[in-house]
């Protein structure tokens, strides 16, 4: 297992967990690795801090965190023309370009139907898938 795959299992955990409150412990455990070097490789991986996409305590403090990673305040995104930043997945180490930013704006775009298959899974079964990888 790599840790381009850690780091994608521990993203995927958090963005799948962002209504709760998560943990260092709790996504180094996904990663397959301590909270020591979990801290650690998401740094070296992504140039910011895992607390520095979830876990704010106040609405102060995620906006503060939002204006630093975007240079604007989040209700101003919406605001047609204001870019946002975005990192990319992180990619095997042969093509890896994990944390470089990528500029993106919110745009209007004129309605459409969007057809699609919903599917549940158990949280259960996603940690086994996890922990098994």
């Amino acid at each position: 297992m790599t840790w381009s795959q850690r780091m994608n299992w521990a993203i995927e955990y958090i963005e799948s967990n962002l209504d709760s409150d998560l943990t260092i412990e709790e996504i180094a455990k996904v990663a397959c690795c301590s909270k020591y070097h979990f801290h650690r490789m998401f740094f070296a991986t992504f140039k910011v801090t895992c607390t520095d996409k979830f876990g704010y305590k106040s609405p102060n403090a995620f906006t503060r965190a939002y204006r630093d990673i975007h240079g604007i305040n989040p209700s101003n995104a919406r605001i047609e023309g204001n870019s946002l930043s975005s990192y990319k997945r992180v990619c095997p180490p042969e093509d890896n370009k994990a944390g470089e930013c990528m500029n993106y704006k919110i745009i209007k775009v004129p309605e459409f139907n969007l057809i699609g298959k919903s599917k549940n899974f158990e949280f259960k079964s996603l940690l086994k898938a996890y922990s098994t990888k």
